[in-house]
């Protein structure tokens, strides 16, 4: 942009997305609540489900998986709003450097339409790539829930959602308690008591925030590096070639 036309009271292009990079995309990710949609009752119909006819001491896989790519959809529509924003941005750039290409070519209206036009077309054919890539990074993270990856291993060994024996040793001691210990101490409360659904429930609600936090960190990070690829630096590399097609 040339120097006369920078703004002094308001972010402008590059700097304008860089602030929706990192203030508006990131604080609206950072808002969504990874328990919101659930009360207890509906994590305990779920655990309940997922068990079908067999009473089990431990969290059904199946059950934090449906449970957690729930809560990963929501990712997608701040995603696709911040691409929105950097669209915006870029249209509106587009449309202040026409003020400039009009002092310059008042001479060739055709010429000048035509560069505008194009700088537009251009924007649309790449908003509608780039949100195709977002809905499938979403797709990526919801077709395969990765309970082996490091971070959620980490923050999680004292649950046990894989019906493992690694992380759990039953104290023979209290059988008739039905408890288990885990690695540090933690035990579960007699599986017919109020207690124990509420520990149930209490696992299920720290292993979706647990993984879901590490989603929308990937999400935070992939989003603006995507938009950046296959939206701005894809416009600023094919821009002169598309004019002089």
């Amino acid at each position: 942009v040339h120097i006369k036309t920078l703004k002094r009271t308001e972010l402008t292009g590059g700097a304008r997305i860089n602030f929706i990079f990192r203030e508006i995309f990131g604080q609206a990710l950072r808002d969504i609540n990874p328990l919101s949609g659930f009360s207890r009752s509906t994590l305990l119909t779920a655990i309940r489900n997922s068990s079908g006819v067999k009473s089990t001491i431990f969290i059904p896989d199946r059950c934090f998986e449906l449970l957690v790519k729930r809560q990963i959809k929501k990712l997608e529509s701040p995603s696709l709003r911040c691409a929105q924003l950097v669209f915006d941005e870029m249209e509106k750039h587009i449309d202040n450097c026409g003020h400039t290409i009009n002092s310059q070519l008042r001479r060739f209206p055709k010429l000048r339409q035509r560069i505008i036009s194009t700088l537009l077309e251009m924007l649309k054919i790449r908003i509608e790539i780039t949100n195709d890539m977002i809905h499938q990074l979403i797709n990526i993270h919801t077709a395969y829930i990765n309970t082996a990856h490091p971070d959620f291993i980490v923050q999680n060994r004292q649950y046990n959602i894989t019906h493992s024996t690694e992380l759990c040793t039953v104290d023979y001691h209290n059988q008739s308690r039905n408890i288990v210990t885990f690695e540090g101490g933690e035990q579960i409360p007699n599986e017919n008591s109020d207690d124990y659904v509420s520990y149930q429930c209490l696992i299920v609600e720290r292993l979706i925030m647990s993984y879901f936090n590490i989603i929308r960190t990937a999400i935070e990070d992939t989003v603006p590096k995507t938009i950046m690829l296959l939206f701005r630096n894809n416009i600023a590399e094919n821009l002169q070639s598309e004019l002089v097609d």
